[in-house]
């Protein structure tokens, strides 16, 4: 699969759905015919949550994604488990907890030298 990181509003959605759906094949308990759309409209949705400045790296059990500064990480990162909820599946519950593992930004750790 070819890093399409980090990814925001700029990013070539079309490429990085492809590259999606290629990786993706034979992993999913439900295969649709439509894969490049399901994951372009995923990432479309992804990108305008409120608070979500990037995503700085994924892969198949792992998101990592940069909030602004200004917004609550736990409400954002709710936001992002709720998008991953209603685009893949939406016939399981889903409980968010509130535990996150923060990584401090090279902003901030610079700050407090």
């Amino acid at each position: 699969m070819r890093r399409s990181f980090p990814l925001c509003r700029a990013s070539n959605l079309n490429a990085v759905a492809s590259d999606m759906a290629s990786y993706n094949v034979g992993h999913c308990n439900r295969e649709s015919l439509n894969t490049d759309t399901m994951y372009r409209d995923f990432l479309c949705d992804l990108l305008l949550t409120e608070g979500l400045e990037q995503v700085c790296d994924a892969g198949r059990y792992h998101l990592e994604i940069s909030v602004g500064e200004c917004f609550d990480t736990l409400a954002v990162s709710g936001a992002v488990a709720n998008m991953f909820h209603r685009h893949f599946y939406p016939e399981s519950k889903l409980k968010v907890e509130d535990q996150l593992h923060l990584i401090p930004s090279e902003q901030s750790s610079s700050r407090s030298s």
